[in-house]
């Protein structure tokens, strides 16, 4: 394609509607390319840019240079004055605000980086770089992209740009390495070979989800096992017996399989046991888990808190019912205090840092037994050792204490 053949897309019209950084940016950076590849003159540039302009944006334009009759400026004058009267309702709070709690959602990581760096740039020199990585590693969406930046041995030196680029390799690695699942429309006109809860069971082998209250109550009135889903026998009698059924933890750890009894139809969950705790200085609310072998801490609340975390073992850690690893290498190392109960443990614990959706915390076997804690259901709590005071508490203790004689 010749010079005299090649014609530049016109810039898209800007009409105020939408003030956004990337709005105003490549608006900006269009009319820049269209000036100079349309090789529009100098004298003329602000007016060709002005032709661009429409509703809102328009009626700046005319409040700023028609009707005052100022003289046009040249177009780079022109467009810092545009930027900062469509920018100025951002104040660099708000842009900080944006940066703390902007996510990439469904986007790639390649689309979010940009975005990011573009918000950073905003801020100008002098950013700590340390506070626009942790929240550009928090507001990534997959938690294997977000962990393996975060073990990178460069992770300190890397810049965003660098991370983006990263990352976005990382995303496709993952997302090629997950298993596809391929889905198989059913025939027209005919109704899918599938049973609820509340009908008989038409394949006894199969895995059964727990009744809710209401179909308990149906299948009573029916008289139906609440295990099988059959007549002639109540659950106590199931000739099936105890299934053995998965069901889902709220810690990250191995599968678990549980045997099915009568209590897990007839009467609703106990609720979990949580504990105000403080480990590396931080409060924090964790959950008892007596399921859950390793101790955890929740990657986001890491970020949020700025706990000092070190390198751990690596190690793949299995939800239930879940298909995917999560792939961990960093732990925080702290004693567990226990304000309410004046209680610090007997030794610093370590804690695996990995994504959790509804707690910062959880503490698991190796704590409890470590500490020879016990779980207290009835009150919802945990039953902690007594500890004894060392002789230099102890004498600090007695301290201003008369003792009565015993001497005749």
């Amino acid at each position: 394609m010749t010079e005299q053949l090649f014609k530049p897309a016109k810039p898209h019209t800007f009409d105020g509607s939408d003030t956004t950084l990337v709005a105003v940016k490549t608006w900006t950076y269009t009319v820049e390319e269209y000036m100079e590849f349309a090789k529009i003159p100098a004298a003329n540039q602000t007016r060709v840019a002005a032709m661009f302009l429409a509703d809102t944006a328009k009626m700046w334009y005319i409040n700023t240079y028609v009707i005052p009759e100022t003289p046009l400026p040249d177009l780079k004058t022109f467009l810092v004055a545009f930027k900062e009267h469509h920018r100025s309702s951002e104040s660099s709070s708000d842009i900080r605000r944006k940066i703390e709690t902007i996510k990439q959602k469904n986007r790639s990581v390649a689309d979010y980086g940009t975005e990011f760096e573009s918000l950073i740039n905003e801020l100008g020199k002098g950013v700590d770089l340390g506070w626009a990585k942790d929240h550009f590693i928090k507001g990534l969406e997959d938690v294997e992209v977000r962990l393996s930046l975060l073990s990178l041995a460069t992770f300190e030196t890397e810049t965003i740009k660098e991370l983006t680029k990263k990352g976005h390799r990382l995303q496709q690695a993952v997302q090629q390495s997950r298993p596809r699942t391929s889905y198989k429309p059913p025939t027209p006109g005919k109704a899918p070979a599938a049973f609820t809860s509340s009908q008989p069971n038409p394949n006894p082998g199969a895995k059964l989800t727990k009744l809710s209250e209401k179909e308990r109550e149906e299948h009573r009135a029916k008289g139906l096992c609440f295990k099988c889903r059959r007549h002639g026998h109540i659950a106590r009698d199931c000739p099936d017996g105890g299934k053995e059924i998965q069901v889902k933890k709220e810690s990250v750890n191995e599968a678990t399989i549980v045997e099915q009894s009568d209590s897990d139809f007839e009467y609703p969950s106990v609720p979990t046991i949580k504990v105000h705790t403080v480990i590396q200085g931080t409060p924090v609310k964790a959950l008892v888990d007596c399921g859950a072998t390793p101790n955890i801490l929740s990657i986001d609340f890491i970020h949020k808190r700025r706990l000092r975390t070190v390198p751990a073992r690596p190690v793949y850690l299995h939800q239930a019912m879940s298909p995917h690893g999560i792939h961990v290498n960093e732990k925080v190392i702290s004693n567990v205090e226990i304000p309410s109960k004046s209680w610090k443990s007997s030794r610093p614990h370590s804690f695996l840092v990995a994504p959790l959706k509804n707690n910062d915390a959880i503490l698991g076997m190796s704590f409890l037994k470590a500490e020879k804690a016990l779980v207290d259901a009835e009150n919802s709590d945990i039953i902690v050792p007594m500890q004894e005071k060392d002789d230099e508490e102890l004498e600090t203790s007695l301290k201003g204490v008369t003792l009565p004689s015993f001497c005749p």
